[in-house]
């Protein structure tokens, strides 16, 4: 398409309209049953999610169906760094093509499992989609680089000023 927009009447004329046109091919869908790890959204260093992060409970991890049939349930494993003790989760509802969920998995004994100081990665991979091997496994793992919590000691206080007045709680 050509809207010979490259050499105007006026150069400094301003533009009074704005067209947006769209070009979309159908094509047919590749994979019958397909679940894509779209993003880790805890525990998670991306900014976006700063919000939710540094986590100490559940992980949450975003899932697409890329496939045609709808999904009804997804196996899942997921591991701190390169432990070998992987968690698993079965996941069940209904997903339908292009359909994005949150899914927290549980922790069982995820954090005392590989765990370091620093430089740690949470792991995630879907093994089987409504209960066979996925279509498309290149789509199924993610990993996902975070920062521990801080611990607070067990016996702590907080000091709030307002007013020239101190309150100071302490907690144990």
């Amino acid at each position: 398409m050509d809207y010979n927009c490259s050499n105007p009447s006026q150069p400094m004329a301003t533009i009074d309209t704005l067209s947006l046109t769209s070009l979309s091919r159908m094509v047919a869908l590749t994979f019958g049953t397909d679940a894509c790890v779209v993003d880790v959204l805890a525990p998670s260093n991306r900014v976006l999610y700063s919000r939710k992060n540094p986590i100490c409970s559940s992980p949450v991890i975003l899932v697409r169906n890329t496939g045609s049939l709808t999904l009804t349930s997804i196996d899942i494993d997921y591991w701190l760094n390169n432990s070998n003790i992987k968690q698993s989760y079965t996941w069940s509802g209904n997903l339908v093509y292009m359909d994005t969920i949150s899914i927290a998995l549980p922790t069982s004994a995820l954090w005392q499992n590989g765990l370091q100081p620093n430089n740690n990665r949470f792991n995630v991979e879907i093994k089987k989609a409504n209960g066979v091997a996925d279509d498309y496994s290149f789509n199924n793992k993610f990993g996902s680089p975070f920062v521990v919590a801080d611990i607070i000691p067990q016996d702590f206080s907080i000091e709030f000023k307002t007013n020239n007045i101190l309150l100071i709680i302490a907690i144990r």
